[in-house]
């Protein structure tokens, strides 16, 4: 990644979870990870290495309250 808060992210090829890690000049190592899961109508991805399969919901959503960023670092949508 190109962004200074950004340590690192990681795309889950079976479900599009993706996680970003952010710097220690931002949040502590073990308080620093934020997940970005996707769903449909409130199922989860599913699938495997090589093919993932969305749910027929329609729009996909994103929770983002998984991971170990403290609060205060999350966007207000993910606290």
């Amino acid at each position: 990644t190109n962004l200074k808060s950004v340590l690192s992210t990681d795309i889950a090829t079976a479900t599009g979870t993706i996680t970003v890690a952010f710097k220690p000049s931002v949040a502590a190592a073990g308080a620093n990870t934020i997940t970005f899961v996707p769903t449909s109508a409130l199922a989860a991805f599913s699938g495997t290495a090589t093919s993932s399969v969305p749910p027929a919901g329609g729009s996909i959503d994103w929770n983002c309250t998984g991971g170990t960023l403290v609060a205060k670092y999350r966007p207000s949508e993910c606290r």
